[in-house]
């Protein structure tokens, strides 16, 4: 095959509005040439390269369905893509991913990025078998290392921003004395939807001029209205399925709150894109220290406070909404951590490097 190596990115959905970080190392590839293949397709995204729906084709396989259909379907598209190398993004589909790669004689490496193993681990055993696992951060890393993956395996590999698409912008107080404050998140246990509207309320009783917004969507929608209802909370609500909702709402912004927490069934932050996408735009940011936020936000551009205290979190942002005076150099210093430490490009080069280091050292094969 000449050109760049051909990697085939397999994943189970393509994407989910929270997962557009699997799109983009597919779009920023520019020492290996991409396929995608996908079990789901969401509405309005279609992969920006050749791409197989292979849920589709194992339907249309004489087999009884389920796995051994789509493994089936997978490795025809191995055979028609030929790729050099396998990736699965997210663990959910590492088992099909896994024996085509064996029986086609391919590397095959898979990213995972949270819920993938917190909660579901390792279900088949078989990420021990990759010829590397690749992780976002080093609290992420520690659970892969519990199921069982030799560390020399293991890469930490953040998700990288598009730093151009993010406008940077100086936050200042408003000459009105309003001050915006926004939630941004799905509305999952782990990322603190509900302390973040209860941290809101106490807030409100001790400064005037906040205007709250809650940019997201998912199953603790119903509990948020309820909450806020109950708390006398007015509060804008915006739909954060919606492309670009939540960069919208960074830009129009003063201080972004995300007070994430480890969720009953195991699933926590492991990096936490959407304060990074804050730090981009130049916006000061109230979090917690859970997961893998501390190793991967900027101190001298966040507060952070522990988790689940939501006393804590409101007295937090009181001082930062007080404190006016600190916001530009909180943004600038957030603006030059994420430009020095998770640029797009560099990330997805760094991966891409990855991939061409295994490949040097794999066997060639031709099988299919």
């Amino acid at each position: 095959m000449s050109g760049p190596p051909r990697v085939l990115h397999v994943t189970r959905d393509w994407v989910r509005p929270s997962e557009g970080f699997v799109a983009d190392v597919v779009r920023a590839a520019s020492r290996t040439s991409p396929a995608v293949a996908y079990g789901r397709a969401w509405p309005g995204s279609t992969p920006p390269v050749p791409a197989t729906d292979i849920a589709a084709l194992a339907r249309r396989l004489p087999l009884p369905g389920g796995d051994r259909s789509l493994r089936a379907a997978l490795r025809l598209t191995a055979g028609r893509r030929r790729p050099s190398l396998l990736h699965s993004h997210f663990g959910y589909w590492a088992h099909l991913v896994a024996p085509v790669a064996r029986r086609t004689g391919r590397p095959w490496t898979v990213a995972v990025h949270g819920h993938d193993v917190l909660v579901e681990g390792d279900p088949h055993g078989v990420l021990p078998s990759a010829d590397l696992v690749v992780v976002p951060s080093r609290f992420l890393g520690e659970a892969v290392l519990r199921l069982g993956v030799e560390p020399s395996r293991l890469r930490v590999v953040p998700s990288g921003l598009d730093v151009a698409a993010l406008p940077f912008r100086e936050r200042s107080a408003r000459a009105d004395g309003r001050c915006v404050v926004t939630f941004a998140g799905r509305y999952v246990a782990k990322k603190g939807v509900l302390d973040a509207a209860a941290a809101f309320a106490a807030a409100r009783e001790e400064v005037p001029g906040l205007a709250f917004r809650f940019v997201g969507h998912g199953p603790q929608s119903a509990d948020l209205s309820a909450l806020l209802d109950r708390l006398r909370l007015p509060a804008d609500l915006v739909d954060g399925s919606q492309p670009g909702a939540v960069r919208t709402a960074l830009a129009e912004t003063d201080l972004l709150v995300t007070p994430s927490r480890q969720a009953p069934d195991g699933d926590a932050e492991t990096l936490g894109l959407v304060n990074l996408e804050a730090h981009a735009c130049g916006v000061p940011l109230v979090t917690t220290v859970t997961g893998g936020v501390p190793e991967t936000v900027c101190a001298e551009a966040a507060v952070l406070v522990p988790e689940g205290d939501t006393a804590a979190l409101a007295a937090a942002l009181v001082r930062l909404v007080r404190s006016p005076e600190s916001w530009p150099a909180r943004g600038r210093a957030g603006r030059a951590h994420v430009e020095r430490h998770f640029d797009l490009r560099e990330r997805v080069a760094e991966l891409e490097g990855l991939w061409l280091d295994l490949l040097d050292t794999a066997p060639p094969s031709d099988a299919t």
